[in-house]
């Protein structure tokens, strides 16, 4: 029997790498002082079909429980972590820095970088309309991108969703007429958007709008410069001075001012990172200022991301998540003496962190030594009467086949050093 399409097993290696980018990205974002929050996988359904917007909803796992409530299985984690913010956390001082690690439900076509069944990290941090907010949780991406062997490799797409959402409430659109806008926009169906907009905005507006939209960078920022829409201007300069300090600390940008993402509740600076010999985006986030708000908060700003950790992994060598050598202890026999004092060494050896295996198998020591190198172990531990009767080890190196035998308390640093 196979897993259900689109939902992977890990096993192994797999799970190694899989464990260590969960663990990286722990370590990296807790250096920053953010706290881990642990939210159900299970939702009610309105907390994302609130402000997830049109393209989440229609992706989501959803049923109704034997209460008959209807639930959903998290499409992601932010509102969540609103709902932990709300209900739990308002006393705190601000701003509040939250992480998480989990795995999310998305119903998508499944295809190379995209599962309906992956795992995301990601941070908010709430309470703060500080440029230096923004401009955190972009640096600590990059940290993440740093540790996991990207530096350099990551380029960060940055737009402004505050102008368009600037334009759209002056001229009185809806809120879900918004959503199915930036929904067409970011899966660049603009005339569709533009028809969507025409009973709302004003001619001119429109045929400015619908050119910005196809626009590069430079000529849309100078069709946003004309009079009628001068009301932007702070939404442009805000993103200008967040490109500069950016740059400035080094980061690899590409800005456009037409730059949508699908999630509905973005309000100000958003952005997805790249990396090269990857097709998808694995990672996004943005400023949110309304969702706390909308749940029943205070009116509270924020701003968070979250990377896709199986994408990451597809632009990491395999060796770059390799853990501590694997390590196999081997008995030339099985008398009392002998077991005693492998075991109390095997014990040792793990409580200094390394990885040793006990040999099960029934076969000389030359097949032994053949099989483990098969099996890809660095090193075998050689315990027979000699090295008891000496409180001494024998090392056999796998990958050279050398062979040393030292004294038992230097085990420990010589293994280290492998």
């Amino acid at each position: 029997m196979e897993s259900m399409r689109g939902m992977r097993d890990y096993v192994g290696e797999e799970a190694d790498r899989l464990v260590w980018i969960q663990d990286t990205f722990r370590r990296t974002v807790r250096r920053a002082g953010y706290s881990e929050i642990i939210t159900p996988i299970l939702e009610s359904f309105q907390l994302f079909a609130k402000k997830g917007g049109e393209e989440l909803r229609k992706t989501m796992y959803t049923f109704t429980d034997k209460a008959g409530r209807e639930v959903a299985l998290r499409p992601e984690i932010t509102p969540s972590a609103v709902r932990v913010f709300i209900d739990r956390l308002l006393p705190m001082p601000k701003p509040v820095r939250l992480f998480y690690v989990g795995p999310v439900y998305r119903y998508d076509e499944p295809q190379m970088g995209r599962y309906r069944e992956f795992r995301q990290g990601g941070v908010e941090l709430f309470g703060s309309s500080s440029i230096l907010a923004d401009v955190e949780v972009l640096t600590l991406l990059q940290e993440f991108f740093d540790e996991v062997g990207l530096r350099d490799k990551v380029t960060f797409k940055l737009g402004n969703v505050g102008i368009l959402r600037e334009i759209m409430n002056r001229n009185d659109v809806p809120e879900d007429v918004q959503e199915s806008t930036l929904h067409l926009i970011d899966k660049e169906l603009i005339d569709e958007a533009v028809k969507v907009l025409k009973p709302y905005l004003p001619e001119a507006i429109l045929n400015t709008l619908s050119e910005v939209l196809v626009s590069d960078d430079q000529k849309a920022r100078e069709l946003l410069a004309k009079e009628e829409l001068k009301y932007v201007i702070p939404h442009l300069t805000y993103l200008d001075e967040l490109t500069r300090i950016l740059m400035d600390i080094g980061l690899k940008l590409s800005v456009e001012v037409g730059f949508v993402r699908g999630l509905a509740y973005y309000t100000g600076p958003i952005f997805e990172a790249k990396v090269e010999g990857v097709s998808v985006s694995i990672a996004g986030g943005g400023r949110y200022d309304r969702l706390v708000e909308l749940y029943g908060g205070p009116q509270t700003p924020a701003v968070g991301f979250a990377v896709g950790l199986e994408r990451t992994l597809l632009a990491i060598p395999t060796s770059a998540a390799q853990s501590s050598p694997k390590i196999v202890l081997l008995f030339l026999d099985r008398s009392p003496d002998i077991l005693k004092y492998g075991l109390k060494l095997v014990g040792l050896l793990r409580k200094a962190g390394l990885l040793i295996t006990i040999n099960l198998r029934d076969e000389i020591l030359s097949k032994l030594l053949s099989h483990y190198g098969e099996q890809q172990y660095s090193h075998a531990i050689i315990i027979g009467r000699k090295e008891v009767e000496t409180s001494k080890v024998t090392i056999r190196d796998l990958v050279q086949r050398t062979q040393t035998t030292i004294d038992a308390s230097d085990v420990i640093e010589a293994l280290r050093n492998v």
